[in-house]
């Protein structure tokens, strides 16, 4: 009976009548009931849920645990669904964030059901009502109770959290950046608030309009979590590899040779092919930001003539990097993005893989003589 909240709850309404005197419980069953009380404090401590056994026609409720019809000794792996806020009000991607894989997670209801299982992963998801969920992925053990919770089934229960190891929680930031991913979308669509004037700035240097980059950060509470965090935006330049300075070197021939990949530039060395008006670092403030990081100044300025050495060739290319027709000419940057985390308090730095790629185009349309127009907007990779 102790572990059992449900049967600890029929026996008090069957052994106490609420219409009886004082003196009408028998003191032995008082006792009983009163230690079984005490047996149980302290034993439901955790993350507070309400367990069920699948969602009610997709919509997770505030502070649901859905079981998805798995089994609790399932030692195959499979996912759970948790709603984002607990049952009192906690926003759980807070821990979720913080785990890692091989991290154990206890279960345990109302009924004293309890289950150990290994943690792998989770993932941010919406539910029919575009509600976000996570799902858990999960691995339980054999010696778990054999049970599958029942349609209908709502119970109160608890998650705990044993650490696979003592750690800082260092590694787990990095898992949770990896997860995370960029979209991005140019600065005409319209759900700002901002006028089309501060959507796009005007370049002298290009002679034309320039489009503010818009980038939308998925599962950014992963982010906002780490109040002690800073987190920066890095954009890196694609460059081609080939032979650099003069004809191959016999003495060092490795020393001649780029290697095409994305390059995080030093705006320090003094090359003609960087500038320091160029933005290549960009504190994340934000779920949602419209960015201007010098995209002008990634292109060649403009020029009286229609020629190959002028905007818009890309700085630092060949002009085979341009598509040219007779009235139109287009040439093309591409741009990866990777984050960056600091945290002070542990002199700790690390910088995530790509999470985010796209296509800056130049354009130069001469349909019109009139009336040229030269802009820079974008394409998705």
């Amino acid at each position: 009976m102790a572990n059992n909240l449900n049967t600890l709850e029929t026996t008090i309404e069957n052994q106490i009548d609420p219409n009886g005197a004082p003196g009408s419980i028998l003191a032995q069953n008082h006792q009983n009931i009163l230690k079984s009380v005490l047996d149980n404090v302290g034993k439901y401590t955790g993350l507070q849920f309400k367990a069920v056994k699948e969602t009610n026609a997709g919509v997770v409720n505030t502070g649901e645990f859905v079981w998805n019809s798995n089994a609790m000794n399932e030692t195959n792996g499979f996912t759970v669904t948790v709603a984002r806020y607990t049952v009192d009000g906690q926003l759980i991607v807070r821990v979720l964030s913080r785990l890692k894989t091989g991290d154990l997670l206890k279960f345990k209801d109302r009924k004293g059901r309890s289950a150990l299982f290994e943690f792998k992963k989770f993932t941010e998801n919406v539910d029919v009502n575009s509600n976000i969920v996570y799902d858990l992925y999960i691995v339980g053990f054999s010696e778990n109770i054999n049970y599958t919770y029942q349609i209908g089934e709502i119970l109160d229960c608890m998650i705990e959290i044993f650490p696979a190891s003592v750690t800082t929680g260092l590694v787990n930031i990095q898992n949770s950046i990896q997860q995370m991913k960029l979209d991005f979308f140019w600065s005409l669509r319209d759900n700002l608030n901002e006028t089309p004037e501060t959507r796009w700035f005007t370049s002298t240097r290009i002679d034309g309009k320039v489009a503010k980059l818009g980038v939308v950060i998925q599962n950014y509470e992963l982010l906002n979590s780490f109040t002690d965090a800073t987190f920066t935006l890095l954009i890196d330049r694609y460059r081609k590899g080939g032979k650099k300075g003069q004809p191959n070197n016999i003495l060092y021939p490795d020393k001649n040779v780029r290697k095409s990949k994305y390059r995080h530039e030093n705006f320090n060395q003094t090359d003609g092919f960087f500038s320091v008006n160029r933005i290549n670092e960009i504190e994340v403030t934000s779920s949602e930001m419209l960015l201007n990081f010098g995209q002008d100044f990634y292109f060649r300025e403009k020029h009286t003539t229609f020629a190959d050495d002028f905007f818009p060739r890309p700085k630092g290319k060949k002009s085979k990097n341009i598509h040219s027709t007779s009235i139109v000419k287009q040439g093309f940057v591409d741009l990866g993005f990777r984050m960056r985390i600091e945290i002070p308090s542990e002199s700790y730095i690390w910088e995530s893989h790509h999470i985010g790629f796209i296509r800056m185009l130049g354009i130069y349309n001469i349909k019109d003589p009139m009336n040229e127009q030269r802009l820079i907007t974008y394409s998705y990779k």
